[in-house]
C-alpha cells in the first residue's frame, strides 16, 4: 500500500521550490551544507509555509525545564537555552525561550 501524498518545501537547497516526492526533495538538499526543508500533508500548507519561509528551529522532543536545587520541580522563571549542530563541525542554531510560557526569546543561525 503506498503511503499518504506528502509535499516537501525547499526553501535551501540546490533549487528551492515545492515537491511531490522525497526523492526529488532529496536530490536538492541531500549534501546540501545549509538545507532547510520541511514535509507538510497537503499542498495548501505547503504552498502557505514557502511564502512564508522557513520556520523557527524547533525540537521535536520536549526538553526537560531547570530543576530546583531541592528538587521540588522546574524554576520556572528561568531561562532554557538549547544549541544543534549539524556534523562536527557543521551549521548550527541555537535558541532560547522563557521556561515558564515557552515564547521564544532568541534564535541566532542557522550559521557555519
Amino acid at each position: 500500500m503506498a503511503g499518504k501524498q506528502k509535499f516537501y518545501v525547499v526553501w535551501s537547497g540546490r533549487e528551492k521550490g515545492i515537491f511531490r516526492t522525497w526523492a526529488e526533495c532529496e536530490r536538492q538538499v541531500k549534501g546540501f551544507e545549509t538545507a532547510r526543508f520541511k514535509s507538510y500533508e497537503t499542498e495548501k500548507e505547503a504552498v502557505e509555509a514557502f511564502r512564508a519561509g522557513p520556520p523557527a528551529f524547533s525540537r521535536k522532543t520536549p526538553q526537560k525545564a531547570p530543576m530546583a536545587q531541592n528538587g521540588q520541580g522546574p524554576i520556572m522563571t528561568s531561562i532554557s537555552v538549547d544549541a544543534a549542530c549539524a556534523g562536527n563541525p557543521g551549521v548550527m542554531e541555537y535558541q532560547g525561550v522563557e521556561t515558564s510560557t515557552g515564547r521564544l526569546l532568541f534564535h541566532q543561525g542557522p550559521f557555519p
